[in-house]
């Protein structure tokens, strides 16, 4: 099967630094993605963020991290979030930290070095790779939307051997 793009993105054309994030993506996906398979999600993706990234008056940065959280799910690498990503601890029983090469989000007894982690900012990697895109409207203004953006960003420098 062939895929189609219908829209041009013409606007995105015309700002280097959001066109240069495109670019970004791009990369990315070609690294992950499987030659001669049919990546159908990861195409919609791709279409999605473009969207948003061209019309939307959402922040750049807030539409990466969402690219970045959905494409952690579509390839099967979504840094755990629910409890430690070593031992398995719920996070309800501690406070979670975090660290991309061990896999998301671990406890001060597995990794005592890791970055701190706010709840707000684990909660948004916990949930929304599994929302619809268009969620990313109600991160806009969210206080851990950045911390949550940088650690899904070590979290694919990671997957991808950049880190």
């Amino acid at each position: 099967d062939q895929y189609k793009v219908t829209d041009g993105f013409l606007p995105l054309r015309a700002d280097m630094d959001k066109l240069m994030l495109a670019g970004s993506w791009l990369r990315v996906a070609e690294k992950i993605a499987p030659e001669e398979v049919e990546c159908r999600d990861l195409f919609d993706l791709m279409m999605n963020a473009l969207s948003y990234l061209t019309y939307s008056e959402l922040p750049p940065q807030l539409v990466d991290a969402m690219f970045k959280l959905k494409l952690s799910r579509i390839q099967g690498f979504s840094p755990r979030a629910d409890a430690c990503a070593v031992c398995g601890i719920p996070a309800s029983e501690t406070s979670l930290r975090f660290d991309a090469k061990k896999g998301g989000c671990v406890c001060m007894k597995c990794a005592p070095h890791a970055k701190p982690l706010s709840e707000g900012a684990r909660r948004i990697l916990l949930k929304a790779p599994k929302a619809p895109f268009k969620s990313v409207e109600l991160l806009n203004g969210h206080p851990d939307w950045s911390e949550a953006a940088q650690r899904i960003d070590e979290a694919v420098r990671a997957y991808i051997g950049n880190e």
